[in-house]
């Protein structure tokens, strides 16, 4: 019971529930844009990590980064600026690129399982904007005002 008291009071642990669930509509919202509305994968990802943007600033603001107040002008377009980034410009690029390297290189496996080319390359994109994020909202976003008056 301590050591679990503890992972919740780790920073980056709380980060990662809060990334797990939201990866989780994410995916959620984007295999149910390709399967039902075969939108392409770069365009039902900008969807889905749209929606999923909303939970995800008041989840991190209250619950990983325990950032006081409900809303704040500072934190907020912060949050959108980098988020939008990491979702749009890394994971897409990341989506983008992989799909159509694996579709070029890999016409074969591509055909046999195009279905599941975009989910894998989504889970190597979610990685690397999962860095960016926590390491983006940690020094920017989220950071405490304490440590800014004490410099």
């Amino acid at each position: 019971m301590k050591s679990a008291r503890l992972l919740l009071n780790n920073r980056f642990i709380r980060f990662i529930f809060v990334g797990s669930f939201n990866t989780i509509l994410d995916y959620l919202i984007f295999n149910l844009l390709i399967f039902l509305f075969s939108l392409k994968p770069v365009e039902a990802n900008f969807i889905s990590t749209s929606c999923a943007l909303g939970f995800s600033y008041f989840l991190n603001k209250r619950l990983v980064f325990k950032h006081q107040g409900i809303i704040d002008k500072r934190s907020a377009i912060l949050f959108i600026a980098f988020t939008l980034f990491g979702i749009w410009v890394i994971q897409g690029g990341l989506i983008y690129l992989i799909v159509n390297w694996v579709q070029h290189t890999q016409p074969n496996l591509y055909a046999a399982h195009k279905l599941i080319v975009p989910d894998i390359a989504k889970i190597f994109a979610t990685g690397a904007s999962l860095i960016w994020n926590f390491t983006s909202y940690n020094l920017f976003v989220f950071r405490d005002p304490r440590s800014e008056t004490s410099k």
